[in-house]
């Protein structure tokens, strides 16, 4: 009996350390195995820095605790913390790396625009400055054109060519302030030379050039009409690429286009025994429409947005050749026929009147000591006339058919010598003045 209880005490004593090595084993598991999961998720973040080491030892110290990590509930609460820490500081860095490249890619986004858009406007100035300088191809071909196909300006009808000059006028305006025409307003000798030019010296040209390559009676007339006419509007342009003075130009422009009213019929009268009745108002109501109303309509416009018009400014030279191509394109298609049986003696004679024109404008202006930029304007202001006016005048008041074809052949050099004029001074520099 005594034996029995023996072994039933053995047993039970067995029992008891198979129990509490059973317990042992499971409190060391539940000890280690956490933090062999927290190694393992820290090894594969691979974010154990320096902060996080020393935020756990300074938990640690504050709760007493060896660096080791004797107590297994510390420790666990140690790692939890140090997870949370971790993550926190994970999180946040790559937060700031987001936005740091967020920050980047919107800089260059925009830089990369600027830069684009630089670029782009650059290569179109570059290109709307090539264009200008063909200006004298422009015009020969599109002449070329309205001898050799004359249906195809059949588009220009008389309100076609009010628009195209307004257009022509418009696109010089915005290129131009009010102070500029303040600062040649200080210079009223300057216009009325260059009205002197336009209605005294330039029919008195026509007349000795007709005469001394001795045209005929008919073509003769034409050829005076075209020296008694105003100014055109296709100067201003030429001005303008000639980097002459623009807001001179257009004045010089509407002064003589004003003093048409009663200067070309006065001249007429003198020159050719005939009465030219021009309509006085509507001739007003064409100036004011075709010059004036663009011209202010364009200032005011960089007047209220000088950033805009800068931006525009490169199209204008663009729009100018273009709309003055046109016109002389419509010109001589409405008289090719005339052109073509005019023979050569009509061609020099209005290549000589603009040659001289030009040649008188500017030295005209040189020899009272005026500036170069002055000078070239001037120049080219005498040399271009409006010959479409011209050609409109002939065909209206006299019946001679052939007295509107030495107006036709003048849009063609007048184009040409202009033209020619601006491109070449527009290579040659002005010195400071």
């Amino acid at each position: 009996m005594m034996q029995s209880s023996s072994s039933l005490a053995d047993m039970m004593q067995q029992r008891s350390s198979l129990s509490s090595s059973f317990k042992k084993q499971k409190t060391i598991q539940t000890t280690t195995i956490p933090k062999t999961r927290s190694q393992r998720r820290v090894n594969r973040r691979g974010e154990a820095t320096n902060t996080t080491t020393k935020a756990m030892m300074m938990m640690k110290s504050r709760r007493g605790e060896d660096v080791g990590g004797e107590k297994t509930s510390s420790s666990s609460s140690l790692e939890s913390s140090s997870k949370t820490l971790m993550l926190v500081t994970t999180n946040s860095t790559k937060t700031n790396k987001r936005g740091f490249m967020q920050k980047r890619k919107a800089t260059m986004g925009n830089g990369g625009l600027r830069v684009s858009a630089a670029t782009a406007m650059d290569s179109f100035s570059k290109f709307s400055a090539l264009f200008s300088n063909l200006f004298p191809l422009w015009t020969v071909l599109s002449a070329a054109l309205a001898l050799t196909k004359p249906a195809f300006f059949n588009f220009m009808t008389t309100p076609m060519i009010t628009f195209c000059l307004a257009l022509l006028m418009f696109s010089m305006g915005i290129t131009l302030t009010i102070d500029d025409f303040l600062r040649v307003f200080k210079k009223p000798d300057v216009i009325g030379l260059g009205f002197l030019y336009c209605y005294v010296a330039m029919p008195a040209l026509a007349f000795v050039i007709g005469n001394a390559i001795g045209l005929s009676g008919p073509l003769l007339a034409g050829l005076i009409l075209v020296g008694s006419i105003n100014g055109g509007q296709a100067s201003n342009l030429c001005a303008y690429i000639a980097k002459g003075d623009v807001a001179l130009s257009v004045l010089m422009t509407t002064a003589t286009t004003i003093g048409c009213i009663f200067m070309t019929p006065l001249i007429c009268k003198l020159a050719l025994g005939a009465i030219v009745d021009v309509n006085a108002i509507g001739m007003a109501i064409s100036t004011i429409k075709v010059v004036l109303v663009p011209v202010v309509l364009g200032v005011t416009l960089n007047k209220v947005t000088p950033k805009t018009c800068r931006t525009v400014e490169p199209f204008c030279p663009i729009v100018g050749v273009i709309m003055t191509v046109i016109l002389v394109g419509g010109s001589v298609a409405q008289c090719a026929e005339g052109i073509l049986n005019a023979g050569m003696k009509l061609q020099v004679g209005a290549f000589l009147l603009h040659l001289l024109g030009g040649a008188l404008g500017y030295w005209g202006m040189k020899i009272f000591k005026y500036s170069e930029t002055t000078c070239r304007t001037c120049a080219i202001e005498t040399a271009m006339k409006s010959s479409a006016f011209g050609f409109l005048l002939a065909s209206l008041h006299f019946p001679e058919f052939l007295v509107r074809v030495p107006s036709a052949v003048s849009v063609v050099w007048m184009a040409i010598m202009g033209s020619m004029m601006a491109v070449i001074w527009r290579f040659i520099p002005v010195e400071d003045e």
